[in-house]
């Protein structure tokens, strides 16, 4: 007997990357999909699968509360999460992230991804926009040779919109769905 499992997939994005990665999901799974700002906690009672995406700023997940907050009461539930960057994926930085944004006993049970965005400045809000002046001020007085590779990465696509979204990075969260 086939059981059809109930998923939706609930995501927050500032700049569109985030809201890509959620659409092909929510496609490739038939799934329900909700903006984040339409949600609250008694919508999900219905489903036996949640999957949250949201940006990171600042190694922290955007919007991820919806999930932290009421863990207690999705708990019975399979629990994903994306989040996305500029970033290229790296094993430190994506422990980093998970260790921000969940405590241990959430890392037993959420199925952490992260999947590479992009960076558009004119996408951004204006207090947004401030922030990364500062940061891209900050970067600029540093001696070339103490930058970072990120903070390079950064300087270069501060002027110019990326968009290093692929479809295929969502292959692993589909696969982990219909495990």
């Amino acid at each position: 007997m086939y059981i059809s499992m109930k998923i939706v997939v609930i995501y927050k994005s500032k700049t569109g990357f985030t809201k890509k990665y959620a659409e092909w999901i929510s496609k490739e799974l038939s799934a329900d999909i909700f903006d984040a700002a339409n949600v609250n906690i008694n919508m999900l009672a219905k489903y036996d699968t949640i999957i949250y995406g949201g940006s990171l700023y600042a190694v922290g997940i955007i919007g991820i509360n919806l999930i932290t907050k009421n863990f207690n009461k999705l708990r019975n539930k399979k629990i994903v999460v994306f989040a996305t960057g500029a970033s290229p994926s790296r094993d430190e930085v994506i422990t980093e992230v998970r260790n921000k944004n969940f405590t241990t006993d959430q890392q037993k049970s959420i199925k952490f991804f992260y999947l590479r965005g992009g960076f558009n400045y004119s996408k951004l809000n204006i207090f947004d926009k401030f922030l990364m002046t500062l940061l891209k001020w900050k970067i600029k007085n540093k001696k070339q040779e103490d930058l970072s590779s990120d903070e390079i990465g950064m300087l270069s696509i501060y002027d110019k919109p990326v968009d290093y979204t692929n479809k295929k990075n969502i292959e692993n969260i589909i696969t982990y769905i219909n495990s």
